[in-house]
């Protein structure tokens, strides 16, 4: 079976969560409690996106549906919530659009202020697929942020990490 994006990116050594999980123990925040709220909070936007985008129906949350439709209305979405596959992995993006004649796959990212690696790689992996450009939609004000890499580099590092992947797997066995 093929490993998802996330898993393949999950091999990757990120020094600097430890030092971020550390910070929030020091503050009597528990990291499981922490990630499965935020996960909660992540799926739930995603779910009212992905609500409006196919049936028009816009979240309660006033501010963010504003945002929504703002955002939304000079684009045209050619797919939402998409699953694609290769010989290297599968994987699921949040939104593809074309805008100003180009074609993006996007995925939206709560709270987050920078473009990291983990995320060219995830947008890399999607444009693989795809063959389009690529960019962090950042909630909730919908802010675009058109996100450029090497990407012959990107694929070369995916196939790596799609190699050890299949490796560990055969260690594991």
């Amino acid at each position: 079976m093929k490993p998802s994006v996330t898993k393949l990116i999950d091999q990757l050594d990120k020094p600097a969560l430890t030092k971020w999980a550390n910070k929030l123990g020091l503050q009597g925040i528990k990291l499981d409690d922490y990630k499965s709220e935020k996960k909660q909070d992540g799926t739930d936007r995603h779910l009212e996106i992905q609500t409006f985008l196919k049936y028009g129906i816009l979240p309660d949350d006033e501010a963010f549906a504003g945002s929504l439709t703002r955002f939304f209305k000079d684009k045209e979405v050619l797919g939402c919530e998409v699953v694609i596959e290769n010989d290297y992995f599968i994987g699921r993006y949040d939104v593809k659009f074309k805008y100003k004649n180009f074609v993006f796959v996007g995925d939206f990212k709560s709270n987050q202020k920078g473009v990291y690696l983990e995320n060219k790689l995830q947008l890399g992996a999607y444009t693989m697929v795809e063959q389009c450009h690529a960019c962090i939609i950042h909630l909730p004000d919908f802010i675009f942020h058109p996100v450029t890499y090497n990407q012959d580099a990107v694929n070369r590092f995916i196939i790596c990490l799609s190699e050890i992947y299949n490796l560990r797997q055969k260690l594991e066995m």
